[in-house]
């Protein structure tokens, strides 16, 4: 368990999957968030209008596992809040969704001035919460409000404020409905209640909405698969994470591939990767009959650009931390050894956010004559051949790896191998990778054609305005002598004329 699992992890108050705790309590939590799911998508499938954009809030959603779980719903938007930073952190990082939207609340201030959402959710949480029952009154929601909690559950936790939960604790509550899970995961309605009940669970529903007890029938037995998340036959020795099936492992590792903007696929023959889009894709391709065909598939898409050169000879021309993510898929196995070591150390240079390689485990036999077609039907033999085997023990302590031991049954050419070959994931995460600042820097740089222009347009717009102001000032110092001229004229003229009217009035005396 890194640092970053232990903060989540809280002494056990928080699920890490696969990580920390037993099996049984993760059939519990997945359980408990399936029916959920099953209430929000009977609602949807009896009202499609409501399907346009479902908008919910998980309180409390530790390390994201929840979250991801109600982002399958259809036209759904999911508002995680939980007080932990670490859990923002972990859960982007491990169960980051473009539908999620992760924020860091303390529910006491969030729930008074929170929006209202279509679906209010909550598993084991508002036991933590001072006067986290009351806080149920003020949540606002338009459809259904559904949490659980530990039921009568004795003192002595001491992360738990609330202890004895039982009925009466909602007897303010109107058109609530209770529900039980016991330590198996079934969930029992209040008509069933089990014997042992581990969790009580709450639903407040809209007026409008029929009650849960009539749309399903009760017990509702455990979920013991996990289709939606990380398969449960994992099992994790260290950081080596084993799966019995091809299947198992491919869906695992789509959730731990970071969604990120600046991606290189280094040597992506003509299947670039696929689990996102990035904002920009370098593909680098040394083989030119399959960059030729990139090039064709991805004409006019600006997202994309097709380099047409070797995995060290790209890496090198790349700045440190330069990239979001590194992607060698089914590559450093054609390298020789010591190529492949160079390659992941430049990946290691040029990543800022993760590196993931797929290859098989160990070295896996890979002949392709010079006359005979690739897997994909095309001339690339030369560029087929497997050079090296790779195992965990390749690879230093910061990676973690994700591994099938069964997952090649057949080879390139479609025929059945003797005996199958195993096959596994290399991810290595970086955090906050910072770039080296440099030992000189200088300000000056070439302009911009845009910057270039508006420099010449600000310089016209300088020379017309002084020649405006020189205009200005000619027709000021104008008016001025006009002005001074009317005056003299008026006195000059205005003594004539008093004099004249004095001589003719025969008024003497000059004043």
């Amino acid at each position: 368990m890194n640092e970053l699992q232990k903060l989540i992890y809280n002494d056990g108050e928080r699920l890490v999957p696969y990580v920390s705790h037993g099996e049984n309590e993760l059939i519990r939590h997945r359980s408990s968030y399936a029916f959920f799911c099953e209430v929000i998508s009977s609602d949807l499938h009896a009202n499609p209008i409501l399907g346009k954009q479902v908008s919910i809030a998980d309180l409390g959603f530790g390390s994201g596992y929840g979250c991801a779980l109600l982002s399958s719903l259809p036209s759904s938007q999911i508002t995680g809040v939980d007080i932990g930073s670490e859990c923002e952190i972990f859960a982007r990082k491990y169960y980051g969704r473009s539908n999620i939207n992760y924020l860091i609340r303390d529910l006491t201030k969030f729930i008074p001035e929170a929006e209202s959402f279509d679906y209010v959710v909550s598993r084991g949480v508002l036991e933590h919460v001072p006067d986290g029952l009351n806080l149920v009154k003020s949540m606002k929601f338009q459809q259904r409000v559904m949490i659980d909690v530990p039921y009568d559950e004795a003192p002595g936790n001491e992360h738990h404020v609330l202890t004895g939960i039982k009925e009466e604790a909602f007897a303010d509550l109107k058109d609530c409905e209770f529900f039980y899970e016991d330590l198996e995961g079934r969930i029992f309605d209040a008509g069933n209640k089990p014997e042992k009940a581990n969790m009580i669970m709450v639903v407040i529903s809209a007026p409008n909405l029929p009650k849960i007890g009539d749309l399903f029938k009760f017990p509702i037995e455990p979920v013991r698969d996990t289709k939606l998340e990380v398969l449960s036959e994992i099992k994790a020795v260290g950081s080596c994470y084993y799966f019995e099936t091809a299947a198992e492992l491919l869906s695992a590792v789509v959730n731990v591939v970071r969604e990120t903007e600046v991606i290189v696929d280094i040597g992506c023959g003509i299947v670039p990767m696929n689990y996102f889009r990035p904002k920009l894709h370098l593909m680098v391709e040394p083989w030119k009959e399959y960059s030729d065909i990139l090039t064709y598939r991805h004409a006019g898409d600006k997202s994309v650009i097709i380099i047409c050169t070797g995995a060290l000879e790209a890496l090198c021309q790349l700045a440190d931390n330069s990239v979001d993510s590194v992607f060698l898929l089914d590559v450093i196995e054609h390298l020789e050894k010591e190529v492949g070591r160079q390659v992941i150390i430049e990946s290691e240079r040029v990543a800022r956010e993760q590196i993931v390689i797929f290859t098989p485990l160990g070295f896996m036999p890979q002949h392709v004559e010079s006359n005979q077609a690739d897997g994909w039907g095309l001339s690339g033999s030369t560029v087929q051949e497997h050079r090296s085997g790779w195992e965990p023990e390749d690879f230093s302590a910061s990676w973690s790896f994700y591994i099938s031991e069964h997952f090649h049954g057949f080879d390139f050419k479609g025929e059945r191998l003797s005996k199958p070959f195993g096959a596994f994931f290399a991810v290595r995460d970086f955090e906050s990778k910072l770039s080296q600042q440099p030992k000189k820097m200088s300000d000056i740089r070439r302009p911009l054609p845009s910057e270039v222009e508006a420099q010449k347009l600000t310089v016209e717009y300088e020379r017309k305005l002084a020649i405006v102001n020189e205009a200005c000032e000619r027709e000021r110092a104008i008016a001025d002598e006009c002005r001074n001229e009317c005056h003299k004229l008026f006195q000059t003229r205005g003594l004539r004329l008093i004099r004249w009217a004095r001589k003719l009035l025969g008024i003497t005396g000059v004043r």
